[in-house]
Order: structure tokens, then sequence, then C-alpha cells
């Protein structure tokens, strides 16, 4: 390759969102490497032959999830980075999101929503399935929480509409059986979307009797299941930007890891309608904890002025937004404040100042001076935690 650039190509093609901004980061760090990035047409790439074997690259990306398609990729001869999380030990360099974290963080949101019963839906045969629930397990048990129920052997991609009515039939009887209220975790959104709509058909409330989150956040299969569909966001660019530095590696002769490279930046919950519940038969709890939920983002929310405007006497609501969320009114107020001061650090570059303005507090001070009481940093400690010069971590 001495002296001329370097023939990458991306053999995926490019249905939904999410493939395309994994495209993106491949793309950032092939016009740093000077490579001829060959691709999808009408992405601005190189077109792909019908035979990639006749074009001489140097290395490709691709999903390499079963034997078949393993065997296809190494009669190229040529190096691959692999991003499919099917396979429990690919044969090829390969960069996964953490999916032990993923499992952790939707774990996570369905206690913090007042849950207590929970399940898991996906395919065990597939290893970002089994490490997903692992993460969900793991992180329920660390917080005092009961076992999941699991559902194994539901796919995310069906042929026809006869598989459909099989699944179905499967998810509705499965959701019947479940003691509710329920928080469910889907292996995926297509899954998440399946559930929601196995649960009309067997008369159940989304998220009243089931809260739903899946994973993957991506455009319209959170928003067309009847109820918008909270889901734990995949790292989409940072996958490729990361498989695009292993690809880099590759090039240039240096050893890589035998194991998948994981990125656990951007793995966060985008909570929306379906897990967006509060488990108590009063009526103004659910209003309480519903409107601390809106209003507590952008400021403080005063208790006993809540209390008065729902004819509630203080004491009563603090024991039933207790009883129905495992927390205090106050709590949950912090809770859902520091959520948001920490998602802002993370995505934008406002000055502390224009931050305690945009969150409700009086001063830049005491918005640090609450950060340094609830998770020992400072706002700059935070975003240089949330922003790591490197996108990988250790497997």
């Amino acid at each position: 390759m001495k002296g001329q650039r370097p023939q990458v190509a991306v053999l995926f093609a490019s249905p939904g969102l999410g493939i395309r901004r994994i495209m993106g980061g491949i793309a950032t760090v092939a016009r740093r490497e000077n490579w001829v990035l060959h691709g999808p047409l009408g992405l601005g790439f190189e077109p792909v032959l019908d035979d990639p074997a006749a074009s001489g690259f140097d290395g490709v990306f691709d999903f390499a999830g079963t034997p078949e398609r393993v065997d296809e990729l190494r009669r190229l001869g040529v190096r691959v980075v692999n991003l499919s999380g099917g396979m429990a030990r690919p044969p090829f360099p390969s960069v996964w999101p953490d999916n032990r974290k993923i499992g952790r963080v939707a774990a996570d949101h369905l206690v913090d929503m007042g849950l207590r019963r929970f399940a898991y839906c996906g395919d065990q045969s597939a290893a970002y399935s089994a490490l997903r629930l692992e993460g969900f397990r793991e992180r329920l048990r660390e917080r005092g929480q009961p076992r999941p129920t699991a559902l194994d052997g539901i796919g995310n991609l069906l042929r026809n509409a006869g598989a459909w009515r099989t699944v179905r039939g499967r998810l509705t009887e499965w959701l019947i059986g479940l003691p509710r209220p329920v928080g469910i975790l889907a292996a995926d959104d297509p899954r998440a979307a399946m559930l929601a709509l196995a649960a009309e058909q067997a008369g159940l409330a989304v998220p009243g009797d089931v809260a739903l989150i899946g994973v993957n956040s991506e455009g319209l299969t959170c928003t067309t299941a009847g109820v918008d569909l909270s889901s734990v966001a995949f790292p989409f660019t940072e996958v490729g930007r990361a498989a695009a530095e292993l690809m880099a590696r590759l090039l240039a002769g240096h050893r890589v890891p035998k194991s998948p490279v994981l990125v656990d930046e951007g793995i966060v919950v985008h909570g929306r309608a379906s897990t967006d519940l509060v488990p108590s038969p009063d009526a103004r709890i659910r209003e309480a904890v519903r409107r601390i939920r809106a209003e507590a983002p952008h400021g403080p929310v005063v208790c006993h002025r809540l209390a008065r405007d729902l004819s509630l006497s203080r004491a009563t609501l603090t024991r039933g937004v207790q009883e129905a969320i495992g927390r205090s009114p106050k709590a949950e107020i912090d809770r859902i404040r520091l959520q948001n001061v920490l998602k802002l650090l993370a995505e934008t570059d406002w000055p502390v100042k224009r931050l305690a303005f945009e969150t409700g507090w009086d001063s830049a001070e005491n918005l640090a001076r609450f950060l340094r009481i609830h998770t020992g940093l400072s706002p700059t400690g935070h975003r240089a935690r949330s922003r790591p010069t490197s996108s990988v971590v250790s497997p």
C-alpha cells in the first residue's frame, strides 16, 4: 500500500438512520487516514462491485453474524472488522456496544420508575441478547430486585404474516401469565414493538400493566407501535468511529485485541410513554409523580404547594409517593434534576452559569454544590468523564 491510498469498503447496506450513523463514524476516521472509502451508492462513497473479491480492497467492515457470512468474508482474503454481536466468539477483530451496560441502564430506569417485577424478551442464541440479559439481571440483583422472567427464542426479523401471527400468539400468552405491573426489557426496539402490539391484543395497558423498554432508540420503530417506546440509545456513531480506529491499526500492522472492543459512550435511556407509569391506586399520587417528573428538569418543585394543589396533606403526599416508587418526593425531585443536569453536561458545551439558568438553579455555585453532594464531582469533572479521550473500554 506504500504510496497508495488504502481501499476500504463498507459491505453492509443502509436501511436505517442507525446504520448511516455507523457509516458516519467510519467516514470521520477514513478522512483522517486518507482512505478511499467504498460503500452503498447515494452516500458519497465509491461503489462496491458485485464481486468484492475482485475489487482489491485492503480492508472491509461488515456484520459477520453467521458462520455462512464468516466463510464468505474469509474467502475475500482481506482484513475484516466485524460489527455484529451475533456470535459470542467472532473470528474477526470486532467492535460492539457494551451490551452488559445496556442491560444495566435499562434495569436502573425500570426500577427508578417504581417497578418491582421484571422480565426480558430476546434470543439468547445471539451474543448481544445474552449479554444484555446478563447486565439486566446483574443490576437488578445489585438493587435488591427479583430475578427477571426471560422469554427466549424471539427473533427481531419476521419473514411473513404467518410468522408474525405465531410469534404474537406466543408473546400474548407470555404477557398474560406475567405478574403485573411488570417492567420488560426487550433485546431491541423491534421486539419491544412486537410486545406492544401483543399487549394490545391481550387487552393489557402499556405502561399501566406492562412497561416496555427496547434498545436502539432509532426512528420510526419507537413511534409506530401505538405507544411511544422508551429505549436505550445504541451508540451508532461511536461504534463506527471505534471500528474505523481498529481498522486503522490493522492496516498499520499493529496488534489488535482478540476480544471485541466495547464502546460505552452514549448508552443512555431515552424515556418515552411506554415506561411513564406510577404504580399507585391513588390518582392524586400518580398526578403528583407525573408533575414532579415534568417540572423538576426545569427547576425546583415545592412539595407543600404540590400537596395543596392536589388536596393532599404533606404527610399523605410523602407516604403515597414513597409507597409508589420507593423514594420520597424530595428524593425523586433530586433524582430528576440530577439526571437532567448530567445529560446536559454530556450533550452540550454550555458554560456552567448557563446550565444553572436553564435547569432552574439560582447560581452556578449552588448547582456545583448540588453535584458534589450527590456525585462527588464538579461540573467540569462530569463533563470530562462523559467525554473520554478514547471511545472504547476493555471488555
